[in-house]
């Protein structure tokens, strides 16, 4: 029984495939964000915070 089940397993490449199609991007993505965060003028710095600042007064309206 247990040979059945192992024979219709992908093969070891297929998982680290599938393993490195998962991790790749969110690696990416979180580089991508800690260089924004670190290269972005502060002009940029300050309009994102205006933006938080205003879609959360908008979510509490919204909320009341």
């Amino acid at each position: 029984m247990w040979e059945k089940i192992i024979d219709r397993l992908p093969s070891n490449m297929a998982f680290f495939s599938a393993l490195l199609s998962l991790l790749l991007p969110m690696v990416i993505h979180k580089l991508n964000q800690k260089i924004h965060n670190y290269g972005d003028p502060p002009w940029k710095k300050q309009e994102k915070s205006e933006d938080l600042s205003s879609k959360n007064i908008n979510a509490n309206n919204k909320n009341n």
